[in-house]
């Protein structure tokens, strides 16, 4: 971001929230496998994310 003169924290710890939404139609052989939700909560992991916002 500083490429382009945007004031960018390098220093600072950021997060990143996503949401897990019910996908049984289509992620999971059209219903055949249902997700256990009594796993829950989820713990997914972002690799090579890169994110174009304004701040």
């Amino acid at each position: 971001m500083e490429s382009i003169c945007v004031p960018f924290r390098k220093r600072q710890a950021m997060r990143i929230y996503s949401r897990l939404w019910n996908a049984d139609e289509w992620a999971t052989r059209c219903g055949l496998i249902k997700t256990d939700w009594s796993q829950a909560p989820f713990i997914a992991s972002h690799r090579n994310f890169k994110a174009e916002a304004c701040t």
